[in-house]
């Protein structure tokens, strides 16, 4: 089976939140994630740097909302087999407050602790993402802590 790497590239550590950039073919957008932690506190700290799945998730409260607003909506953006971490979803949001361990998407970085025009992005991320999967391609996205 055919496989391709959506490249998120963090570039930016606060503390309280993480700005990183988006890549995949000629798609780019900004990311918002939660803050490094060396101990893991749920819901606030960032999940490592590496390579994992995505896959569509058909259950939960994101993909109820999502199905509801986006009527091509067919399944949430979830990163899978993540070591200790579960549920991590790509989805739209704008700062630290609305991630909770999940990846945020924007088209613009307002400052170090915001994104903007997160629908946007996520509508053309989730595009791309399930045009790839509908032709059997697998996606994974592949984290990169800026060293």
């Amino acid at each position: 089976m055919t496989e391709i790497d959506i490249t998120l590239q963090r570039q930016q550590d606060n503390g309280k939140s993480t700005i990183g950039q988006v890549r995949i073919g000629s798609f780019k957008c900004w990311s918002l994630e939660d803050a490094y932690h060396k101990i893991k506190e749920y819901g606030r700290t960032r999940i490592p740097s590496g390579r994992y799945e995505i896959v569509l998730r058909k259950f939960g409260t994101f993909h109820e909302r999502y199905r509801a607003k986006y009527p091509f909506h067919i399944g949430s953006l979830e990163i899978v087999d993540i070591p200790n971490y579960e549920d991590v979803l790509i989805h739209t949001g704008n700062h630290a407050d609305d991630t909770k361990g999940c990846i945020l998407v924007g088209c613009q970085k307002t400052n170090d602790d915001w994104i903007a025009d997160s629908e946007k992005a996520y509508l053309g991320l989730y595009g791309y993402i399930l045009a790839l999967m509908d032709q059997g391609i697998k996606v994974f996205i592949n984290i990169i802590d800026n060293k």
